[in-house]
This record gives C-alpha cells, sequence and structure tokens, in this order.
C-alpha cells in the first residue's frame, strides 16, 4: 500500500501542463501554532514601494510579486528542534495580513519544504497549503498575482527541476478582509538552538519582477533596508546585483554557537 502511494504521488508531480490547484488550505487556530511573531524574524528586508504619483492613484498596491529561491546545502546537524525558514512575505496595506511562500527545513521531518500560508494577526488564525518536499540545489519559483477578475491574487510554486511540481492557492479578497497586497518582504525565520542546525551556504532569493498598479518597479540597492531582529550566529542578509537579489547568510562555526 505505501508503494503504491509513493507511486502514485511521483505520478502526480509529473503532470505537465495546466498547474494543479492544491484546495488543501488546512484551517488552524493560533492556539495551536503561532505562525507569524515578529519577535522570530532572525533577519529581514523591506522593499520601499513607489507611493501614488497623481491625485486618481489612491489606492497603489502590488499587482505581481516573481522570485526564486535556490535551495540550500541540508544543516551538518539535521535533527535540531527548529524549524529555521526563508520566505518571501507579502503583507496588506493595514500591515494586519500576511501571505507568506516558505523555503523551511524541518517542519515534519529532516528535509526542505516549500508551501504558502496566510496569517490574519485580527483573528489570529490561518491557513497553509500542502507541503511539498524539495531538494538542495533545487531552483523553486514563487510568484503572488493579482487575479484578472480582481478577487484576490493567485500564489503559484513551480519546481523547475525534474520531477516538476507546478502548484497554485488562491487567496480571494476576503481572506484579505477586503484589503490589497501593499508591502514586500523576505525573512529570515525562526532561530536554531545551535548554528550548526542551519543549512551549510546561504539562501538566495531572485526577484525576476515586482509590479505595482501593473507597473514594473525598477529595483535598486536602495530599494531596501535590512533589519537585524535576533543576533544569532552572524545571520545577516546583504543586497547585490542592484537590488535584484538578496541574499541571507551566517556563520555555521560561529563561536556564539548558541542562539
Amino acid at each position: 500500500l505505501l508503494l503504491l502511494v509513493v507511486l502514485l504521488q511521483f505520478a502526480f508531480l509529473t503532470c505537465g501542463g495546466e498547474a494543479e490547484r492544491d484546495f488543501n488550505l488546512e484551517f488552524h487556530s493560533v492556539q495551536e501554532q503561532q505562525p507569524h511573531e515578529n519577535s522570530s524574524w532572525v533577519v529581514f528586508a523591506s522593499l520601499s514601494l513607489p507611493l501614488a504619483t497623481t491625485a486618481a492613484e489612491t489606492n497603489t498596491f502590488l499587482t505581481k510579486v516573481v522570485v526564486d529561491v535556490a535551495v540550500p546545502i541540508s544543516p551538518l546537524n539535521m535533527f535540531g528542534p527548529a524549524s529555521p525558514g526563508w520566505y518571501l512575505c507579502l503583507i496588506t496595506s493595514s500591515g494586519r495580513t500576511f501571505l507568506r511562500s516558505v523555503i523551511a527545513w524541518g517542519v515534519i521531518r529532516s528535509e526542505f519544504s516549500a508551501f504558502h500560508e496566510l496569517f490574519d494577526e485580527d483573528t489570529h488564525m490561518w491557513w497553509q497549503g500542502t507541503m511539498w518536499h524539495v531538494l538542495s540545489g533545487d531552483t523553486v519559483q514563487f510568484s503572488v498575482e493579482k487575479r484578472d477578475d480582481g478577487n484576490g491574487y493567485d500564489m503559484m510554486f513551480l519546481r523547475t527541476q525534474e520531477p516538476l511540481q507546478n502548484v497554485s492557492n488562491t487567496i480571494t479578497s476576503d481572506l484579505l478582509n477586503g484589503e490589497e497586497l501593499a508591502q514586500v518582504a523576505v525573512v529570515m525565520d525562526h532561530s536554531p538552538a545551535t548554528c550548526s542546525e542551519l543549512p551549510q551556504n546561504q539562501v538566495e532569493f531572485t526577484f525576476r519582477e515586482v509590479s505595482v498598479n501593473n507597473t514594473p518597479v525598477n529595483l535598486t540597492s536602495s530599494s531596501w533596508n535590512t533589519h537585524r531582529n535576533i543576533d544569532c550566529c552572524d545571520a545577516n542578509a546583504t543586497i547585490h546585483k542592484n537590488g535584484s537579489v538578496i541574499q541571507f547568510y551566517w556563520n555555521k562555526s560561529s563561536a556564539a554557537d548558541t542562539c
């Protein structure tokens, strides 16, 4: 039976054509888990988006974000208690609802997973899509795009290596409390107990597109502000290639080996 399940899953992952709709959006209460705590953000970089330039532009919002993430090498200590993660975080204009496209280590088992999440800070509820196993050396592309009918956003996950994975979640406007997405951040979250529980190389986000009101934003190094929230393993973020690449790095053999 287990072999049959594995074979069926492999057949599903290798299907081409239209993206599979991931309807397995689980609903959780905050009592079960705290998916968003600013205090757990180790390092993050926030993007300064252009403001409205004319009187007619009373509402400036994101219409499309596309980013590639290189999956790093597994940690030397593969069985640490923490689940360090790195994610694209899109935030509503009120700053109360968060869409996250995540690469994380050790959420369920000792491997990297890619998945989507939504967290509502007012109701303390969150939704999580199916977790997909990804391998060191993979390139994962996340995209979030305003729907043609204006009702929310489509979140896409594409694994570009074999076996191909192409999954989407639809986040309707009611789940965003009728708001638009207006802020962009990339985040390193959940500090480990020791530095050896972090991957053996950096995590890199390469932005392919950021569009506001259907107009691409010209990213520059000065577009980003980096913030170090927790002093852990000398972790930090740097901006490269005129603002299109964000690298998270750390010292896995830091003298201060605990966080």
